[in-house]
C-alpha cells in the first residue's frame, strides 16, 4: 500500500490538471474521502486546480478542522472561492476553525463576490502612517517581514491611500525624514468590485509588481500582487485548453465505446480504492 500512496502523490503532484479533471467526475462523498486521506504535500498542488464549487460540497462533508487544513493550504483568494461557495453552515464552521491569522485573512475577501477585485486582492499587507519616520517605517517593516512586500502603502489618519514609496527608496533615506515626503502620488488603484477582467487588463501592469484596493472613499483595502495576476491569466488560457481537451476526450471515449464519463471513471478509480483504505485504517 507504500508503494501505491507513493505512486498516487507523485501523480497528483505532477499533472494536478488531469487529477482534477477525474476527481470532479466523483460523487462528491467519494471526492471528499479522496481529500481527506491525501497528505498535504498532494493536497496544495490538487485543490488550487479543482473547480471552487467542487471542492466546497466534498469540504462540507469533513469535519471542520480537517476542512480548514485543506483552506489554509490554499492561496487565499482561491480558498476565499471555495468558502464562498460552501452553504452557510459549513462556511461558519470551516472559518471558525481557521488559525487566526489566516481567518483575518480570508474574513475581507469573503465580503466580495466572486470574480471581483476585492475577491483576488491580499488584505494582510503591511501599511505605515504619513506621519511615521523612515526610521519608524524600517522598523515597522522589520518586525513585520512576512506583510512586507516591494512597496510600502503610506495611509492618512482616515486610513486612505495617500501614496506608496518602494523599499530600495527607503533604504537610500534619511531616517528622521517623514515617509510622506517620498511617497508617490496619485497611485493607480482599483476599486474592490472591479471585474476580473478588468484588473488583469490594467494598463500599470506594465509598470508595478502589485496594484491597491481602495474604497470609493479611498481607504486602502489590499493588494492584488503580480502573481495573482499571471494565475488568473493562466486559469483564463487553461479554460480554453480543457475546452479543446474535452472535445479530444469526447472523440476517443466514442472511438472505444466509453464515452467521457467512463473514460474520467477509469481513471479515477485507483484514487478512490486508496481514500478509501486509508479511512477504513483510522
Amino acid at each position: 500500500m507504500e508503494l501505491e500512496r507513493t505512486l498516487l502523490v507523485r501523480y497528483l503532484c505532477d499533472h494536478p490538471g488531469d487529477a482534477a479533471r477525474a476527481v470532479e467526475s466523483m460523487p462528491t462523498a467519494e471526492a471528499a474521502a479522496l481529500l481527506d486521506a491525501l497528505p498535504a504535500e498532494a493536497s496544495d498542488a490538487l485543490l488550487p486546480r479543482l473547480i471552487p464549487v467542487t471542492v466546497a460540497g466534498s469540504l462540507s462533508l469533513l469535519q471542520p478542522e480537517r476542512a480548514a487544513s485543506l483552506v489554509s493550504g490554499m492561496p487565499r483568494s482561491r480558498a476565499a472561492a471555495v468558502l464562498r461557495a460552501m452553504r452557510p453552515r459549513e462556511q461558519a464552521a470551516t472559518v471558525a476553525a481557521l488559525d487566526l491569522e489566516v481567518r483575518r485573512a480570508m474574513e475581507p475577501l469573503l465580503r466580495y463576490s466572486e470574480g471581483t477585485a476585492g475577491a483576488l486582492m491580499d488584505p494582510a499587507v503591511l501599511s505605515v502612517a504619513s506621519s511615521a519616520s523612515v526610521a519608524e517605517t524600517l522598523e515597522r517593516i522589520r518586525k513585520s517581514a512576512q506583510q512586507a512586500m516591494y512597496y510600502v502603502y503610506v495611509v492618512d489618519d482616515e486610513q486612505r491611500l495617500f501614496g506608496v514609496v518602494s523599499m530600495r527608496e527607503l533604504m537610500e533615506t534619511n531616517g528622521t525624514e517623514p515617509v510622506a515626503i517620498h511617497a508617490k502620488r496619485p497611485v493607480e488603484s482599483v476599486l474592490p468590485r472591479a471585474s476580473a477582467e478588468s484588473v488583469l487588463e490594467h494598463p500599470a501592469w506594465s509598470r508595478f509588481h502589485a496594484l491597491p484596493v481602495v474604497s470609493s472613499s479611498g481607504r486602502f483595502l489590499g493588494v492584488i500582487r503580480y502573481e495573482t495576476v499571471r494565475a488568473l491569466e493562466g486559469s483564463f488560457v487553461e479554460q480554453s485548453v480543457e475546452d479543446r481537451g474535452a472535445e479530444t476526450a469526447a472523440a476517443l471515449g466514442e472511438l472505444y465505446g466509453l464515452g467521457v464519463r467512463g473514460l474520467v471513471e477509469w481513471f479515477a478509480s485507483g484514487w478512490l480504492g486508496f481514500a478509501v483504505s486509508e479511512r477504513g485504517q483510522r
